[in-house]
């Protein structure tokens, strides 16, 4: 029999377990989101094609809800999963974007205990998801002006 494998109780970010550690890390939040009722709907006409609540890449993830309650539930369980794997959640760099009937609406967002509030995105507010500038639609021609700039 082997030794046992001794983890560290960091993972530093040159090291490369670092990715393998962060995924097995974050799986199972990624399962305890999908248990939950709570998700998105893509529909074509009257056919829903697809529902998903979050897609998760590493330590970034976007949660995707169809109500403000449902968005709650899977911020709580989000905070609640990052507390007990002693991972920092970093609040202050989240956004909402609410989008109802296609339309953006202005809606800041505060977490059940008040003790965060998350902004709400502007019409003209962009942020970066895996590299790709990103709001209530990809606008292509402001990432190729981004692009050109670096």
């Amino acid at each position: 029999m082997s030794d046992p494998i001794r983890i560290q109780r960091r993972i530093y970010k040159g090291d490369s377990l670092s990715p393998l550690c962060f995924c097995l890390a974050l799986n199972p939040l990624s399962y305890l989101l999908n248990r939950t009722n709570c998700s998105f709907g893509i529909h074509s006409g009257n056919q829903e094609m697809q529902r998903f609540n979050h897609p998760l890449y590493i330590d970034d993830i976007k949660l995707y809800a169809a109500t403000n309650n449902q968005l709650q539930e899977h911020l709580r369980l989000t905070q609640t999963f990052s507390g007990v794997i002693k991972m920092v959640f970093g609040i202050e760099k989240c956004k909402t974007l609410f989008i109802a009937k296609g339309k953006l609406e202005m809606r800041n967002f505060t977490t059940e205990d008040d003790d965060d509030t998350m902004e709400a995105m502007n019409e003209n507010d962009m942020y970066r998801y895996l590299g790709y500038m990103q709001a209530k639609q990809i606008k292509h021609a402001r990432i190729k002006q981004k692009l050109g700039e670096y």
